[in-house]
Formats: C-alpha cells, structure tokens, sequence
C-alpha cells in the first residue's frame, strides 16, 4: 500500500501511459532514475508529435500531387465554344470543333437578340438579354450556319467534326 506521502505523476506518449513514483521528502537513487525517464519520455513525446505532424504534412503533399478527380477532356467534357453576339456581327464568326462540343452565345449587342439557324430547327433562340447566354450542344457532324434575329445577313457558321 503506498504512504500518504508518495504522490503519482503521470505521463502519456504514444498511446501508452506511464506511472512514476516520486517521494519528494526523502530522495533515493530510484527517483533520480525516474524523473530522468520522465524527462526522456517528455522528449520522446516530442519528437513523436513533430513526426505525427511530418508524416501529416507528407501524406497531404502527396494526396495534393495526385492526379485523381482530373478527367482528360473527351467528347461531353470539352470546353464551351463562346460566340459573341455584338450588335451587327457575331465573334467569331466560324467555329470549327468536335462533335459534342458546346457553344455559348453571349449577347453583348445593345438590345435583346435572338439568332436561328438557315433551317430554323437546329437553332432557334429568341429573347436572349443583353450579356446574357445561350447554350448549345449537337452531336452530329455537319456544318450550321446561324443568322441574326431581324438582322438576315448577319450570319455565323459552326462547323463539327468527327
């Protein structure tokens, strides 16, 4: 049975506890012998925690180096073609891409616009607000030629590819 005189310190390192006895009245060469064990266990938890934090930093410059989540651009993943709507032009005026690409009008003219293809079924967009956009997808081979809404002349042509 330990004294009243005796009293516990206790030290946690890597998930491991340690007890050691201290008598703080009459010293003997066991105690010597454990604060000194305190003292390398106080260093040894040290350096575990500027370990833990390395192997952290490792682990999240690696998981950063990854390529996951990046697909390769394939067909539906292609970026969007962007046509500029300008008051009496369209910017640029032919487009040459894949099939599946997707082309966004911008209307950056004055006033609402709308455009329409030379069949009026591929395209046919009315209304669309000054910088504001419309898009659009075809996954067929072809060439279309789009026109302006009121303005005939004022064509565009958006050629897809294999």
């Amino acid at each position: 049975m330990i004294g009243q005189d005796k009293s516990y310190i206790s030290v946690q390192t890597a998930g491991m506890l340690f007890f050691m006895l201290k008598n703080p009245r009459n010293p003997s060469p066991g105690e010597g012998f454990s604060v000194n064990c305190m003292l390398k266990t106080k260093n040894a938890m040290k350096r575990n925690v500027a370990l833990t934090v390395l192997g952290l930093i490792t682990m999240l410059a690696l998981h950063s180096c990854s390529n996951k989540g990046i697909s390769d651009a394939v067909g539906g993943d292609l970026p969007t073609n962007y046509i500029i709507i300008k008051d009496t032009s369209f910017e640029p005026v032919r487009v040459v891409a894949v099939r599946n690409s997707t082309f966004t009008f911008v209307n950056h003219s004055g006033a609402v616009t709308g455009i329409y293809s030379a069949d009026s079924m591929v395209i046919n967009k009315q209304n669309i607000a000054v910088n504001k956009s419309y898009i659009f997808k075809k996954d067929t081979v072809g060439t279309i030629i789009y026109r302006m809404a009121g303005k005939p002349t004022v064509t565009g042509s958006i050629i897809i590819t294999p």
